[in-house]
């Protein structure tokens, strides 16, 4: 997990509540959401090499093994308590505690693929972390984040932390980020990838966020680099329930299904027709 834990409220990721949720779950394919099965599998088929930032206890080991045998796989998360479990349960991979906002030990473009699931929107510095997933990805960045429509401006809630039940311990929170789709789309520009391609379906939040009102688009994003001698366009192909803003330079392709599945793709790697999302820590 990363977010706001790095500035202080590190013990909303070191509950041990938490631990024992991602020690025993979110470890197998079939535990990845729609949103994420979207395009994992795909992204199996191009990585050798892969940087799970916010790995909580690692589970992310197993699933990218089952997806790409053989894959070199490594983890980090701000919580020591989640490291050294990740560390007992997969003593075969590296797991280093620390903070993607405040920089990461590894040299640029170290890794095909830089994952980043689940904390996003618990990050206000998204911008800062994704310039830092960006650069330590060779290839790919893959992440999720929560939207909301263009121009309706992004909103800044609050989600109560509570683990394995419905109750909250009444202190226990973390920001809850739902960014402006049109925003979004600036700041990833500024990053100046070859490709954007983004997928997602309303649903509405958890019971436990306060401060945001109706659905949510929860979403999964892949950033991708081009070649270093390319006309400098960006290709933004999207599945989401609004148009995504045109701007300068921007190719816009009718159909994710047109980049994604000219590619090694499982057919239910990437069921596109999914809309339902589950109540608790929906993706």
């Amino acid at each position: 997990m990363e977010g706001e834990a790095a500035d202080g409220n590190h013990a909303a990721f070191s509950h041990p509540g938490l631990v024992e949720f991602f020690t025993s779950g979110r470890c197998r394919p079939q535990d990845l959401y729609p949103s994420e099965r979207r395009f994992l599998p795909w992204l199996a088929g191009r990585a050798h090499t892969v940087l799970d930032v916010g790995c909580a206890a690692g589970g992310f080991a197993g699933i990218w093994e089952s997806l790409a045998p053989g894959v070199s796989y490594t983890g980090t998360d701000v919580s020591p308590e989640l490291i050294e479990v990740a560390r007992e349960t997969h003593p075969d991979r590296r797991f280093e505690v620390a903070d993607a906002v405040g920089g990461l030990p590894f040299d640029d473009r170290s890794f095909d693929v830089v994952q980043a699931l689940g904390w996003m929107h618990w990050e206000p510095r998204y911008r800062e972390a994704m310039a830092e997933l960006w650069r330590l990805a060779a290839g790919s960045i893959f992440f999720d984040v929560r939207l909301r429509p263009p121009g309706a401006g992004s909103v800044l809630g609050r989600q109560r932390l509570a683990y394995g039940s419905d109750e909250w311990d009444g202190s226990t929170d973390t920001p809850y980020l739902v960014v402006d789709l049109a925003e979004l789309v600036d700041d990833l520009l500024v990053l100046c990838p070859a490709r954007i391609l983004a997928y997602g379906y309303l649903g509405q939040t958890d019971d436990l966020v306060v401060g945001i009102d109706g659905e949510v688009c929860f979403t999964t994003v892949v950033l991708e680099r081009g070649d270093e001698d390319g006309d400098g366009s960006v290709v933004i192909a999207a599945e989401l329930p609004w148009p995504v803003p045109e701007r300068d330079g921007v190719v816009h392709v009718t159909s994710l299904s047109d980049l994604v599945l000219d590619e090694e793709t499982s057919a239910e790697g990437v069921s596109g027709g999914v809309r339902a999302v589950s109540k608790k820590g929906a993706i």
